[in-house]
């Protein structure tokens, strides 16, 4: 006895897509970046402060040094930014809002955190 044929056709018979074959060649790593300036700067910026802090130098003189050091046009605009808003009194933390495509939300949060506890240096070397 012959079997009926079925009702589905074999995965032979089926067009399914295949996956193209592998590159030889490994794709590029994305940047990830806030508008123009990477994470990669925004941490070291961070360690950066911490040592600065740590050495006995003011939120405002360590945003400086940092923002005189640096190559980054864009990077250095937002450093301008944030330290115009400290030299005119406000907190850290103020001035970071400021830059949200910059700075997360979380990351800003934990410097104001740092700013109203004393705990400034402390929080900024756990977001390093």
């Amino acid at each position: 006895m012959r079997e009926a044929p079925s009702a589905t056709p074999r995965a032979s018979q089926r067009h399914l897509p295949t996956a193209p074959p592998p590159s030889d060649s490994p794709r590029p790593k994305k940047r990830q970046s806030f508008g123009t300036v990477s994470r990669k700067e925004v941490l070291l910026f961070t360690k950066n402060l911490v040592v600065l802090l740590h050495a006995g130098s003011t939120v405002l003189e360590s945003i400086t040094v940092l923002r005189n050091q640096t190559k980054n046009g864009r990077w250095r605009d937002v450093l301008s930014g944030i330290s115009d808003h400290v030299e005119q009194g406000f907190p850290l933390g103020d001035a970071l809002r400021h830059e949200p495509k910059v700075f997360s939300t979380i990351y800003i949060s934990i410097v104001e955190i740092g700013e109203r506890s004393g705990t400034l240096e402390e929080n900024l070397r756990y977001l390093a």
